[in-house]
């Protein structure tokens, strides 16, 4: 549809879509584009002087249905001037009017420019119900237009009450119920009743806790809020701290169980208990270090006694009687008291000689690694001990004698020349453990013999057994033996500083006797065996 207009004329635009495509500042030109009017298409009606202009005049537009309130937006724009929709009618086919609401709408005066501008669209509305299947519908505008187009759109949009309620479709959040519409009061079933787009508003909501084991205490992790009544399975109650057995909740008395009946986060409480030790080797007795506190009676594997000291044997409590092996039977702390013992040294290289440094106490008759002697001086050596050859001059103490000697037989006596590290008295100690005691020369002869040795071993210095240290300034020899033989170097004794009172032959002196220290530390002693 193409339609002109020209100045002066008033124009009523009734269709749901439509674009003012330009107009003119004198001769005022309005085109006007789509198909045909159709059924709940907007109609155009021309009036001058407020007679409609041939061929327009009322469009009749079907209602669909009778008795169904339909509802129609007039929407305007305007570029200038002010206008008023004064009056809205709406008639049957026969020209009865119908039910109709009208109003007058004030517009303002818009921009004087040539743009339609979107703050100046102005809605207003019009509700009738039709009482025959074709109507019309008239607006009709009062006011001056210089220099302006008016347009006003009349849109079709049905007011359908389906459920009788009394609210139209549109305002009806729920045509389908009559018992929700923006007049029904809330009620608590989760449904939006009055269309405020709220639900179960204004209604008292209560929070319940499930209670499974149906025992009246609930489940305070699985909260249900609502504003109906008490949920089947549910409870207020939201202290059950096991939701699974109705023997468990805050209204049970505590029972020795190892549970928490009374659900306060605590077993067995308040109940008497008692200590339990752990008796693995079931004697009666049990491990103090492994109690346990209960309120229950244990038996099988526990024992209210805490002395064992060795859980693991049933020979070991302080019931039992202490016996030789090497353990503490009774648990007292000590081991094989009151047994008699004797005492083991230790035989690492197994000659069969003990090492005097590593006793070992004990009531055994045998001990693995161990001997009842005590004479070994090199006990990691089997090679040297007291049953052992020495093999003279070279530097072992093979016998365990304590020195390294080099004997010789005169007659019926043997003298013998020993290393060793020794003072006087040391030395003398020595040759009676070796021999028999430290040497004591009676002639030229027995010096000679011994000066032999000692070129052999090639020594040049000897204790002997000479002394005066019982009687100052009188020698006499240690073994008791007497002989009016001496062989001082000439000058000695000569008691230097008062503290010669023992002597030694000394080869670089002539092989001569020379008074010297008795605590002088030397290698070198001679002894005898008579």
């Amino acid at each position: 549809m193409r339609t002109l207009w020209s100045a002066g004329i008033r124009a009523l635009v009734m269709r749901r879509d439509f674009r003012v495509l330009g107009w003119m500042a004198a001769a005022m030109l309005v085109v006007l584009l789509g198909p045909g009017c159709e059924p709940g298409d907007l109609v155009v009606q021309l009036e001058v002087e407020g007679e409609p202009i041939p061929p327009f005049g009322d469009v009749m537009v079907p209602a669909g249905e009778i008795g169904v309130a339909r509802e129609y937006s007039v929407s305007r724009r305007v570029l200038s001037g002010r206008d008023t929709i004064t009056a809205f009618s709406a008639t049957d086919a026969r020209g009865a009017a119908v039910v109709a609401t009208g109003e007058t709408l004030p517009w303002s005066g818009g921009p004087s420019e040539d743009t339609v501008d979107d703050s100046n669209v102005f809605f207003g509305s019009i509700t009738v119900t039709p009482s025959e299947e074709e109507w019309s519908v008239r607006v009709v505008f009062e006011g001056t237009y210089p220099q302006s187009v008016t347009i006003v759109g009349l849109g079709m949009s049905p007011v359908v009450d389906l459920d009788m309620d009394g609210y139209p479709d549109m305002n009806d959040c729920n045509d389908d119920d009559p018992a929700i519409n923006p007049g029904a009061p809330e009620v608590c079933n989760d449904i939006d009743d009055n269309c405020n787009m709220m639900i179960d508003e204004g209604l008292l909501f209560q929070t319940y806790y499930p209670d499974v084991d149906e025992d009246g205490y609930g489940n305070p992790m699985s909260p249900m809020t609502t504003c109906g009544e008490v949920p089947f399975g549910y409870s207020l109650d939201n202290t059950d701290c096991d939701d699974t057995r109705a023997s468990i909740n805050p209204g049970i008395a505590e029972i020795c169980n190892g549970a928490d009946d009374d659900c306060d986060t605590m077993a067995d409480e308040g109940l008497p208990t008692q200590t339990f030790y752990a008796d693995v080797d079931e004697d009666g007795y049990g491990n103090p270090m492994a109690p346990t506190v209960t309120c229950e009676e244990l038996t099988f594997g526990y024992s209210l006694d805490g002395t064992d000291c060795d859980d693991s044997l049933r020979t070991v409590n302080p019931g039992r009687l202490e016996v030789c092996n090497g353990r503490d039977d009774n648990c007292n702390t000590f081991v094989d008291e009151l047994i008699l013992t004797q005492t083991f040294y230790a035989d690492t290289d197994g000659d069969g000689y003990g090492d005097p440094a590593a006793p070992m106490d004990s009531c055994m008759t045998t001990l693995t690694g161990y001997v009842l002697d005590n004479s070994d001086c090199d006990d990691s050596n089997r090679l040297v001990n007291p049953g052992a050859t020495d093999v003279a001059n070279d530097g072992v103490d093979a016998n365990c004698d304590g020195a390294d000697c080099t004997a010789r037989v005169m007659g019926t006596t043997t003298f013998a020349i020993c290393t060793g590290t020794f003072n006087w008295a040391q030395a003398r100690t020595l040759c009676q453990t070796a021999f028999g005691d430290i040497a004591s020369i009676l002639s030229a002869t027995e010096h000679a013999f011994i000066r032999s040795i000692m070129d052999e071993v090639m020594l040049n210095f000897a204790l002997i057994g000479f002394t005066d240290a019982v009687d100052e300034g009188v020698f006499r020899w240690a073994s008791g033996l007497s002989s009016g033989y001496t062989n001082w170097v000439p000058g000695e004794p000569n008691d230097t500083a008062m503290n010669e009172d023992c002597s030694a032959i000394q080869g670089d002196a002539g092989w001569g006797w020379n008074d010297v220290p008795c605590d002088l530390v030397t290698s070198i002693v001679a002894c005898e065996l008579r």
